[in-house]
């Protein structure tokens, strides 16, 4: 038994998991494993981790086929001793007092669930660029979430900035039935069941934005998984008797996830007509069905008013974060009937920014050059 098991998902990493595993390599805290699963790579990232597992005897790596992250970060978790778990991924890096300064509060606190603070790094432009969102968990401490629900509406849903007991994983573990957005069920799920949040409020995880990753991949059908994740979620908050006190933030969340990914649509490789159609179309189905009043829930309002008000049709950057939340606007006022006219527009709206983007712009090269990219 050891104080922290650290699993480290890896796949087609090799231009970075060298930085990760060595900034896993030197943490503070001593009492801790680091355990690599390679999930069916086909680069050299199985050899950078055997390297490491060969210098640090507290590595140890694992292979398994392609299954995904979810199956990976399981896979892990089931060989590990620790009295916590966290999650990095392969491409991210963590400062040195990772483990320790989270394993010492979950202590000293009696936290079940610790989560520290995250920087984003994006390239733009030919640059790195750090970027801190802010986060109203900083408001709370040594807290249960259903005490203070609005925070699910707000809360950061990848596990890499977070420290969860060994007891609470067990409970809930990553939907590996899902192939898309297994993350945000396995967060939403663990901070419900959690007795006792702590933060600690310093920046811990670099999290770096990877052109190759999920969110950058080609479209594909299974997108359509996403849906699966807020159902998923759903089953999960009436089988605990949650759907009561979650009400307005699980209704914000599904529409949050659900849109969150609509950005794809407008990408080179986005899908045909028929699909895109389908696409939309089954998210919007699912919302109606679902959440029949979605218009009136307190947080859409909010977000999609402040929207509305910077919408730019034309400017990729700007349309690929509004535009499904101006329609989410629109609907507060517009017959059914006329709407689902409007979604048909925004249809062929798509494909004109499209055209903007990869015609008129000259593509995702010329964008970068511009720093416009994101």
């Amino acid at each position: 038994m050891c104080k922290v098991s650290v699993v480290v998902p890896v796949y087609n990493v090799e231009k970075y998991l060298r930085a990760c595993l060595k900034s896993l390599a030197g943490q503070t805290m001593d009492d801790i494993e680091v355990i690599v699963v390679n999930d069916g790579s086909t680069d050299n990232s199985l050899t950078i981790a055997q390297e490491f597992a060969q210098e640090y005897s507290y590595f140890s790596v694992y292979s398994t086929e392609n299954k995904g992250s979810g199956h990976a970060r399981n896979y892990g978790a089931e060989r590990s001793q620790g009295e916590y778990l966290a999650f990095v991924d392969g491409d991210d890096e963590v400062e040195p007092d990772y483990c320790k300064a989270m394993y010492e509060k979950a202590v000293r606190d009696g936290n079940d669930v610790v989560m520290c603070r995250a920087d984003h790094i994006i390239q733009r432009a030919g640059k790195i660029q750090p970027i801190t969102y802010p986060n109203t968990f900083w408001e709370e401490d040594n807290f249960k979430l259903a005490e203070h629900p609005y925070l699910l509406a707000r809360m950061s849903t990848g596990p890499w900035n977070k420290l969860v007991s060994r007891a609470l994983f067990f409970k809930v573990k990553f939907p590996e039935e899902l192939q898309c957005r297994v993350d945000t069920p396995f967060v939403v799920e663990t901070f419900c069941l959690a007795e006792n949040i702590g933060i600690v409020k310093r920046i811990l995880y670099h999290y770096f934005h990877i052109h190759g990753g999920m969110t950058y991949q080609k479209f594909s059908m299974v997108r359509l998984d996403i849906i699966n994740s807020v159902k998923h979620i759903r089953n999960f908050m009436e089988n605990n008797g949650l759907v009561d006190i979650f009400q307005d933030e699980l209704e914000w969340l599904t529409l949050h996830v659900v849109h969150w990914f609509d950005s794809d649509l407008v990408r080179k490789d986005a899908p045909t007509w028929n699909a895109r159609m389908r696409y939309v179309q089954e998210m919007y189905l699912f919302i109606q069905n679902t959440y029949p009043y979605w218009r009136k829930n307190p947080y859409c309002i909010a977000t999609v008013k402040k929207s509305a008000r910077h919408f730019r049709p034309f400017h990729y950057k700007y349309y690929r974060r509004t535009h499904m939340v101006f329609l989410v606007y629109l609907s507060r006022f517009l017959p059914r009937g006329i709407h689902k006219q409007v979604l048909r527009a925004d249809h062929v709206l798509v494909f004109v920014c499209r055209w903007v983007r990869w015609v008129l712009l000259g593509g995702i090269e010329e964008l970068e050059r511009k720093g416009d990219l994101l």
